[in-house]
């Protein structure tokens, strides 16, 4: 049986310079400030400042614990201090990364040492150099007695790594015109790092209002954490379809408001055509975490429980047959409006909200959840939360006719039950397509849209109610 063997390797440093010029590092323990700003669509732009001291001349600049997943065509470095002193001749992202099969690949065809016990006697050593011939599938190292397939041991290269980096690296082939410490700013867009917004809607006992908090949701999947960042959010939809020119996103990052001191922890403002949300304190967001931060709150916000029976869209030559489906549960939905007189009126990322309500022993109980988009100010909402156990609804067909041409009309009922203790209100939301008009009916319908009208019935407790309509198509 085949064992995988450890490495020993004795390093100075993980990589050489790239261009033969002195070499300067740079890590994040430098960084006096960082900027993050986040957008919804798995984007986020870093700005960092680090005082770097750099010698005269040409350097290679390696400027470590950056995100895995930059785009490298947005990197962007200057001098804060001296920018008249330092010219950019070439920049690379190295994202080579030293693993021990990375390793092996780069010694394939050099000598390398094999190091193991004897199996007669574990306390010896015994050691011996071969020619690493192969690492594909298992491997392969000739030494003078022959072949070795997957030797057993320990093996041991001499201290060079080639082109390898331990993390990756932005390096920077820089002109200096004189010596000194230069404020470094360097910024780049980077996946991997994404936001949303999660609600949570507490309903009152009679469902006529509801406490809504909301939170944001961070996910930071980059490779880099980002240490006492000041962050801020984008909510809304930039096109990101070429990548955008950063000074573009300077002017955007620099374009921000400062907030009026005591505003809570988030400051929202309209900023472009999307809405921009201001941490008013340094946070540090760390690579693999979901941060959960507290966005706004709002309470006795006043709510409308509705029932809906939505149908599918009708056809001038849909038929049915006559039969009758399988009863459907009716729809219930949470709607209010995202008004200043309704105790909201700011803008709701998109995001989830999910619902809960007292149970009789007053323990908070999940009773559904929907989504919502992006939603501006003095808008309705609304939410689909579930189905009603105790309201079912049936339609069905009762008669197609072709009438004079191709004209056809087809008759429609639908029947509520309601086995809830009290009285219910059911909108029927009915759809249709071409051109349409409705001859007779049990009673008046409202036009929505040139393809949806509705009927608002009053059901009974443990009681029906049905509607009856005509529908005309103009086929001609």
């Amino acid at each position: 049986m085949s064992r995988h063997l450890p490495l020993c390797l004795a390093l100075a440093s993980v990589a050489g310079a790239a261009s033969g010029a002195p070499a300067v590092q740079s890590s994040s323990d430098q960084a006096e400030q960082v900027f993050l700003t986040i957008y919804n669509a798995d984007r986020a732009l870093v700005r960092e400042l680090r005082t770097v001291e750099l010698p005269a001349g040409e350097l290679d600049l390696e400027y470590a614990d950056v995100a895995a997943q930059i785009d490298p065509t947005t990197v962007h470095i200057t001098s804060l201090s001296h920018p008249g002193q330092l010219g950019v001749l070439e920049q690379n992202f190295e994202f080579d990364l030293l693993s021990p099969e990375r390793l092996l690949e780069n010694f394939v065809g050099r000598d390398i040492t094999i190091r193991s016990r004897s199996t007669a006697d574990p306390n010896q050593a015994l050691s011996r150099t071969g020619t690493l011939l192969s690492v594909q599938g298992g491997r392969i190292v000739r030494t003078p007695e022959g072949l070795i397939l997957n030797p057993e041991g320990e093996i041991s290269v001499p201290g060079d790594t080639g082109d390898l980096r331990a993390e990756p690296t932005l390096v920077w082939l820089l002109s200096n015109a004189a010596a000194g410490a230069h404020q470094l700013e360097a910024s780049y867009l980077t996946t991997g790092l994404s936001w949303h917004a999660d609600y949570v809607a507490v309903v009152n006992e009679d469902d006529t209002r509801m406490d809504l908090t909301a939170w944001v949701t961070i996910e930071n999947r980059s490779g880099a954490t980002f240490r006492d960042a000041r962050l801020k959010l984008v909510a809304g939809t930039p096109n990101i379809v070429q990548p955008p020119q950063m000074q573009d996103l300077y002017m955007m990052e620099r374009a921000a408001v400062a907030a009026a001191p005591g505003a809570p922890q988030f400051t929202e403002q309209a900023f472009f055509e999307y809405h921009l949300y201001t941490l008013q304190r340094p946070t540090t967001v760390r690579d693999m975490q979901t941060k959960q931060m507290s966005l706004f709150t709002a309470g006795g916000v006043p709510v409308t429980k509705r029932f809906l029976f939505e149908a599918q869209q009708l056809y001038p030559w849909f038929q049915t047959g006559g039969q009758r489906g399988e009863p459907e549960h009716v729809q219930v939905v949470v709607e209010f409006e995202n008004s200043e007189a309704n105790r909201m009126g700011m803008p709701m990322p998109q995001g989830t909200v999910r619902l809960y309500k007292a149970d009789p022993d007053g323990a908070l109980q999940f009773i559904g959840e929907d989504r919502i988009e992006h939603t501006p100010r003095d808008e309705r909402v609304r939410l689909q939360v579930g189905e009603a156990f105790d309201v079912v609804a049936e339609r069905v067909q009762t008669a197609f006719r072709q009438v004079a041409g191709n004209d056809t009309e087809q008759d429609w009922e639908i029947t509520v039950r309601n086995h809830k203790d009290e009285a219910i209100t059911v909108t029927l939301v009915e759809h249709a397509g071409g051109d349409w008009t409705i001859r007779q009916e049990s009673q008046g319908h409202s036009d929505v849209d040139a393809t949806t009208f509705e009927y608002t019935v009053e059901v009974p407790a443990h009681g029906s109610a049905t509607v009856t309509y005509t529908i005309h198509f103009d086929n001609d």
